[in-house]
């Protein structure tokens, strides 16, 4: 059986016990979370632009607020909570 490899830039600080993750890893993830979104609206037909949501949530509504919640909890920060994810601006994604 194969060594689960570590990634070189995390390392856990027993201190803290806590991982300690690079700023870059990070800036990675955040982009990375908004491309995902970004596909999502393509996918879904909706526009990169900030638009206005009416109405019950749809099956992207769901996946976009819990994909920012998911952001959060990582500690990242968003122009926006999760439930107005359709006020972010997508085009320069």
């Amino acid at each position: 059986m194969g060594k689960i490899k570590m990634d070189k830039h995390m390392k856990y600080n027993p201190k803290l016990k806590a991982l300690v993750i690079s700023t870059e890893e990070m800036d990675q993830t955040y982009f990375l979370i908004m491309y995902a979104l970004k596909q999502m609206r393509l996918s879904a037909g909706l526009t990169l632009d900030k638009y206005e949501s009416e109405g019950c949530l749809t099956e992207h509504d769901h996946a976009a607020i819990a994909i920012i919640e998911l952001g959060i909890k990582l500690g990242l920060t968003f122009d926006v909570t999760p439930h107005n994810h359709n006020k972010l601006d997508m085009r320069d994604i």
